[in-house]
């Protein structure tokens, strides 16, 4: 606060919510804002890269937040070696996830296809592909394998649940029973720069189920629109229900897309699953006990997806909203 030259009123307050960052809510003599100490080991270059895509779009009227800059035009600050950054406090509420309602679900649809319509024309949109996901998410089924075995290893040694071992087990078996698609079978897909960890909790709710923000910018990369569509349905817990088509009919306001970058989109995702350890690998291995919630949600897609004719239904009906 006192390189923007903000005095401090009150105690700041932990913003919670956050699983790589420290977030808080502060107020001074100008107001609220939101202080966000970016966690060790990421760089200031990377951090201004986020911020410069995010003005970008708060600048051509989608509602993403972005942050403050001092007289310099600096957006990072460096405290006792950790980086800061402030932003404007926004009011809103974030959606119940696994309980949003119709009208949210259509809001939150219709500012992902802004966002994504907005940056198909930002400049690094231009020749995009699919090499900077592919760092990210690309899948082997022998690393996977190796990486589940460690896995399983550590659970048994920590004395896990019989249903979390399951779990494990029935994931270890797809892996060397399903044929495995490779990644460079998807790059095709149409690419362009995203925001990258697009879905429900990203997103800041006001009045009459409007979006008011779209917060947390920091992975924003080329990549596959149609596999980031995916990704957010299903983290929104909308994949499989029936307000799936509500956040389709608000995306498509602004993004089609064709019958073949759906269907594609689907088998995509499932290799994507399929092949996923991290989940597990950040708890056993990792020791991040925060992601303990997204067990049992995890192990329920990979079931239900392991069926082609679930992946077609749910195919059918993103064909049928978009194409």
């Amino acid at each position: 606060l006192d390189a923007f030259k903000l005095p401090r009123t009150g105690d700041p307050s932990e913003v919670s919510g956050g699983t790589l960052n420290d977030n808080y809510h502060v107020t001074t003599a100008d107001g609220p804002f939101f202080a966000r100490r970016y966690r060790t080991g990421i760089e200031a270059d990377r951090i201004r890269h986020e911020h410069s895509i995010t003005r970008w779009v708060a600048d051509r009227h989608a509602p993403a937040i972005a942050p403050l800059a001092r007289p310099t035009g600096e957006t990072v600050v460096e405290v006792e070696g950790r980086l800061w950054s402030l932003f404007p406090w926004v009011d809103g509420r974030a959606p119940v996830r696994g309980e949003i309602r119709p009208l949210e679900a259509e809001a939150i649809g219709e500012a992902h296809g802004h966002v994504q319509h907005l940056l198909a024309d930002h400049p690094e949109s231009e020749g995009a592909s699919l090499k900077l996901l592919s760092e990210r998410v690309a899948w082997d089924t022998s690393a996977s394998l190796e990486s589940l075995a460690a896995i399983e290893d550590r659970a048994t040694e920590v004395g896990a649940t019989q249903s979390l071992l399951d779990a494990l087990a029935f994931q270890h078996q797809l892996l060397e029973s399903e044929p495995s698609r490779s990644f460079e079978e998807f790059d095709w897909l149409p690419t362009q720069l995203l925001h990258g960890d697009f879905h429900d909790q990203q997103v800041l709710l006001g009045a009459g189920d409007t979006v008011v923000g779209v917060v947390d910018w920091e992975l924003t990369q080329p990549a596959s629109r149609v596999w980031e569509l995916i990704r957010s349905l299903h983290f929104a817990r909308l994949l499989e229900i029936d307000r799936l088509e509500r956040y389709l009919v608000g995306y498509r306001i602004h993004v089609k897309l064709t019958e073949d970058e759906c269907r594609a989109g689907i088998e995509f995702w499932w290799q994507n699953t399929l092949h996923g350890t991290w989940v597990y690998r950040a708890y056993f291995l990792e020791g991040n006990e925060l992601v303990t919630a997204f067990f049992p949600e995890t192990d329920r897609h990979l079931r239900s997806f392991a069926d082609p004719r679930q992946r077609t239904q749910v195919a059918d009906r993103l064909v049928a909203v978009l194409a």
